[in-house]
Protein backbone atom coordinates (compact mmCIF):
# COMPACT_ATOMS: atom_id res chain seq x y z
CA UNK A 1 0.00 0.00 0.00
CA UNK A 2 3.01 2.41 0.92
CA UNK A 3 4.27 1.57 -2.50
CA UNK A 4 1.32 2.22 -4.33
CA UNK A 5 1.15 5.98 -2.32
CA UNK A 6 4.79 6.83 -3.36
CA UNK A 7 4.12 6.34 -6.63
CA UNK A 8 0.86 8.46 -6.72
CA UNK A 9 3.41 11.10 -5.26
CA UNK A 10 6.00 10.74 -7.72
CA UNK A 11 3.27 10.67 -10.86
CA UNK A 12 1.99 13.97 -9.11
CA UNK A 13 5.34 15.76 -8.96
CA UNK A 14 6.53 14.42 -12.36
CA UNK A 15 2.92 15.54 -13.88
CA UNK A 16 3.28 19.47 -11.70
CA UNK A 17 6.81 19.64 -12.96
CA UNK A 18 5.91 18.93 -16.87
CA UNK A 19 3.11 21.56 -16.33
CA UNK A 20 5.16 24.04 -14.81
CA UNK A 21 7.72 23.63 -17.87
CA UNK A 22 4.79 23.72 -20.13
CA UNK A 23 3.63 27.09 -19.28
CA UNK A 24 7.14 28.54 -19.12
CA UNK A 25 7.80 27.44 -22.60
CA UNK A 26 4.65 29.35 -23.64
CA UNK A 27 6.38 33.12 -22.13
CA UNK A 28 10.11 32.44 -22.77
CA UNK A 29 12.37 31.21 -25.21
CA UNK A 30 13.84 27.44 -24.24
CA UNK A 31 17.10 28.36 -23.71
CA UNK A 32 16.19 31.21 -20.89
CA UNK A 33 13.72 29.14 -18.95
CA UNK A 34 16.10 27.80 -15.63
CA UNK A 35 15.38 24.91 -13.63
CA UNK A 36 15.02 26.83 -10.38
CA UNK A 37 11.73 28.44 -12.42
CA UNK A 38 10.38 25.28 -13.25
CA UNK A 39 10.97 23.76 -9.62
CA UNK A 40 9.65 26.79 -8.45
CA UNK A 41 6.18 27.01 -10.58
CA UNK A 42 5.77 23.24 -9.64
CA UNK A 43 6.50 24.24 -5.93
CA UNK A 44 8.95 21.55 -5.62
CA UNK A 45 12.38 22.04 -5.06
CA UNK A 46 15.43 22.15 -7.08
CA UNK A 47 16.52 18.81 -5.77
CA UNK A 48 13.12 16.85 -6.30
CA UNK A 49 13.38 18.46 -9.81
CA UNK A 50 17.03 16.30 -10.52
CA UNK A 51 15.67 13.53 -8.65
CA UNK A 52 12.94 13.05 -11.67
CA UNK A 53 14.89 15.21 -14.28
CA UNK A 54 18.11 15.29 -15.56
CA UNK A 55 17.74 18.55 -16.47
CA UNK A 56 15.72 20.80 -18.71
CA UNK A 57 16.74 18.53 -22.09
CA UNK A 58 15.67 15.32 -20.45
CA UNK A 59 12.32 16.78 -19.15
CA UNK A 60 11.59 17.75 -22.68
CA UNK A 61 12.83 15.07 -24.28
CA UNK A 62 11.02 12.45 -21.87
CA UNK A 63 8.01 14.89 -22.32
CA UNK A 64 7.22 14.41 -25.56
CA UNK A 65 8.55 10.46 -25.80
CA UNK A 66 5.73 8.86 -26.59
CA UNK A 67 4.71 11.27 -29.10
CA UNK A 68 7.86 11.39 -31.04
CA UNK A 69 8.05 7.68 -30.55
CA UNK A 70 5.29 7.26 -33.12
CA UNK A 71 7.29 10.14 -35.53
CA UNK A 72 9.82 7.43 -35.42
CA UNK A 73 7.50 4.82 -35.96
CA UNK A 74 6.58 6.58 -39.55
CA UNK A 75 9.82 4.89 -41.38
CA UNK A 76 7.90 1.72 -40.37
CA UNK A 77 6.15 -0.15 -43.55
CA UNK A 78 3.98 -1.20 -40.90
CA UNK A 79 2.90 2.13 -39.42
CA UNK A 80 -0.58 2.89 -38.84
CA UNK A 81 -1.48 5.96 -40.09
CA UNK A 82 -3.70 6.59 -38.01
CA UNK A 83 -1.18 6.82 -34.81
CA UNK A 84 0.11 9.64 -36.86
CA UNK A 85 -3.43 11.10 -37.20
CA UNK A 86 -3.43 10.92 -33.58
CA UNK A 87 -0.50 12.58 -33.01
CA UNK A 88 -1.53 15.56 -35.51
CA UNK A 89 -4.34 15.97 -33.81
CA UNK A 90 -2.80 15.97 -30.23
CA UNK A 91 -0.46 18.81 -31.66
CA UNK A 92 -3.27 20.58 -32.89
CA UNK A 93 -4.64 20.70 -29.67
CA UNK A 94 -2.40 21.85 -28.21
CA UNK A 95 -0.59 23.85 -31.05
CA UNK A 96 -0.20 26.91 -28.75
CA UNK A 97 2.63 24.76 -27.28
CA UNK A 98 3.38 23.02 -30.24
CA UNK A 99 4.04 26.37 -32.38
CA UNK A 100 6.04 27.66 -29.03
CA UNK A 101 8.53 24.32 -28.95
CA UNK A 102 9.02 23.60 -32.60
CA UNK A 103 9.55 27.41 -34.09
CA UNK A 104 11.47 28.21 -30.87
CA UNK A 105 15.04 27.65 -29.68
CA UNK A 106 13.65 23.99 -28.28
CA UNK A 107 13.40 23.00 -31.57
CA UNK A 108 17.39 22.59 -32.23
CA UNK A 109 16.98 19.68 -28.54
CA UNK A 110 13.51 18.28 -30.54
CA UNK A 111 15.57 17.51 -33.59
CA UNK A 112 18.15 15.64 -31.71
CA UNK A 113 15.98 13.75 -29.53
CA UNK A 114 13.72 12.51 -33.15
CA UNK A 115 16.82 12.00 -34.76
CA UNK A 116 18.10 9.56 -32.32
CA UNK A 117 14.32 7.57 -31.97
CA UNK A 118 14.59 7.45 -35.89
CA UNK A 119 18.12 6.03 -36.00
CA UNK A 120 17.33 3.50 -32.76
CA UNK A 121 14.32 2.58 -35.59
CA UNK A 122 16.71 1.89 -38.75
CA UNK A 123 18.88 -0.28 -36.55
CA UNK A 124 15.76 -2.41 -35.19
CA UNK A 125 14.30 -3.09 -38.42
CA UNK A 126 17.04 -2.99 -41.23
CA UNK A 127 19.72 -5.98 -41.36
CA UNK A 128 22.90 -4.44 -40.92
CA UNK A 129 21.87 -1.12 -41.67
CA UNK A 130 25.66 0.56 -41.96
CA UNK A 131 25.94 -0.91 -45.10
CA UNK A 132 22.34 -0.10 -46.45
CA UNK A 133 22.39 3.38 -47.26
CA UNK A 134 24.41 6.50 -49.18
CA UNK A 135 24.89 8.48 -46.14
CA UNK A 136 25.71 7.45 -42.59
CA UNK A 137 22.85 6.62 -40.62
CA UNK A 138 22.63 9.48 -37.61
CA UNK A 139 22.49 12.02 -41.16
CA UNK A 140 19.79 10.21 -42.19
CA UNK A 141 18.10 10.68 -38.89
CA UNK A 142 18.62 13.78 -38.38
CA UNK A 143 17.29 14.71 -42.44
CA UNK A 144 14.19 12.93 -41.48
CA UNK A 145 13.82 14.90 -38.09
CA UNK A 146 14.26 17.57 -39.49
CA UNK A 147 11.35 16.94 -42.47
CA UNK A 148 8.50 15.86 -40.21
CA UNK A 149 8.98 18.56 -37.70
CA UNK A 150 9.50 21.09 -40.72
CA UNK A 151 5.94 19.30 -42.36
CA UNK A 152 4.05 20.23 -38.81
CA UNK A 153 5.58 23.03 -37.78
CA UNK A 154 4.50 24.51 -40.88
CA UNK A 155 0.94 23.10 -40.67
CA UNK A 156 1.02 23.98 -36.95
CA UNK A 157 1.35 27.58 -37.86
CA UNK A 158 -1.01 27.63 -40.48
CA UNK A 159 1.42 28.69 -42.96
CA UNK A 160 0.18 25.39 -44.81
CA UNK A 161 -3.18 24.21 -44.11
CA UNK A 162 -4.14 20.54 -44.55
CA UNK A 163 -6.53 18.45 -43.12
CA UNK A 164 -4.61 15.67 -40.31
CA UNK A 165 -5.31 12.36 -42.60
CA UNK A 166 -3.39 13.92 -45.74
CA UNK A 167 -0.34 14.95 -43.94
CA UNK A 168 -0.53 11.80 -41.66
CA UNK A 169 0.10 10.20 -44.93
CA UNK A 170 2.61 12.89 -46.33
CA UNK A 171 4.62 12.09 -43.29
CA UNK A 172 4.28 8.14 -43.38
CA UNK A 173 4.86 7.98 -47.39
CA UNK A 174 7.62 10.85 -47.71
CA UNK A 175 9.65 8.62 -44.02
CA UNK A 176 8.99 5.82 -45.98
CA UNK A 177 10.06 7.10 -49.73
CA UNK A 178 13.23 9.07 -48.07
CA UNK A 179 14.68 5.65 -46.89
CA UNK A 180 14.37 3.64 -50.09
CA UNK A 181 15.73 6.37 -52.05
CA UNK A 182 18.72 6.95 -49.42
CA UNK A 183 19.24 2.95 -49.62
CA UNK A 184 22.11 1.32 -51.55
CA UNK A 185 20.98 -0.53 -54.60
CA UNK A 186 22.53 -3.51 -55.55
CA UNK A 187 22.59 -4.09 -58.99
CA UNK A 188 21.32 -7.09 -60.82
CA UNK A 189 23.04 -9.52 -62.58
CA UNK A 190 22.11 -10.88 -65.91
CA UNK A 191 23.58 -13.66 -66.83
CA UNK A 192 23.84 -14.16 -70.81
CA UNK A 193 21.56 -16.68 -72.57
Amino acid sequence: MEKNSQDRRVVRTQKAIVEAFNGLVLTRNYEDIKINDIAALANVGRSTFYEHFKNKDDLLARSISGLFSILANSISKDQNTAEIEFLLKHFWENRRLGRALLTGTARRGLVRFLARLIEEKIFEQEPKPNNQFRIPIKLLAVQLAEGNLALISSWLTGEAPSDSNSLACAIKDSSQAYLEALRIKTPKITVPK
